[in-house]
């Protein structure tokens, strides 16, 4: 056998593990799709409660108990228009495994940038007079609201708005590209880790 056969022999080798490779993967992304497409079904009674903010809760799931050493909570974030289950991010403890688990639902609202300060800037003559249309630098800090509900019952245990770090102070002196621009000085979002020390105390 001459050294051409054996290299598309071997070529043909690599070329079978890679679209063998890629079909694995391809299952497994539908699987762990179809997977989530199934808890959300399952979990649609407490997925309500946030959808409608509050509402007639699910009489399946467990009374809330502020006693217990541990309360499961189904912690579903706000994407858009839709709201999606998110515990894969928090600790694992507090993942209810179904719904006659669950004694809380958290509902976590999506990011939103407030404007906390707006500083505007003009070029100037050496008289000190505008000789152009103001630019701007707007100071933003994200929140995001918590709603935290009785799963059997949809009545509002706590509400928290939670801030994210408020952003640098704006600057003597700013370049801009032209007249009339906005520049936004963000602060960090509020993360995961904010919103878990949050609801911990509910919780645990």
């Amino acid at each position: 056998m001459n050294r051409r056969s054996l290299a598309l022999i071997f070529g043909a080798i690599v070329l079978f593990f890679c679209l063998g490779s890629f079909a694995l993967t391809a299952v497994i992304a539908v699987n762990a799709e179809r997977a989530e497409e199934a808890r959300a079904a399952a979990f649609a009674p407490l997925i309500a409660i946030c959808e409608q903010g509050g509402g007639a809760g699910a009489p399946a799931a467990a009374s809330y108990d502020s006693a217990a050493l541990l309360s499961p909570t189904l912690v579903v974030h706000q994407g858009g228009s839709s709201w999606n289950i998110y515990n894969e991010d928090y600790p694992e403890a507090w993942n209810p495994s179904v719904v006659a688990e669950a004694q809380l639902v958290a509902c976590v609202q999506g990011q939103d940038a407030q404007i906390i300060e707006s500083c505007d800037y003009y070029e100037t003559d050496v008289a000190g007079n505008p000789t152009s249309d103001a630019s701007f630098v707007e100071r933003r800090q994200y929140e995001r609201t918590v709603l935290l509900y009785s799963a059997v019952t949809g009545e509002l245990v706590a509400k928290e708005r939670i801030l994210g770090s408020i952003p640098a102070e704006c600057g003597d002196e700013v370049f801009f590209e032209a007249d009339g621009q906005v520049i936004y000085e963000n602060g960090s979002t509020v993360g995961v880790s904010s919103v878990s020390a949050w609801l911990a105390p509910h919780v645990e």
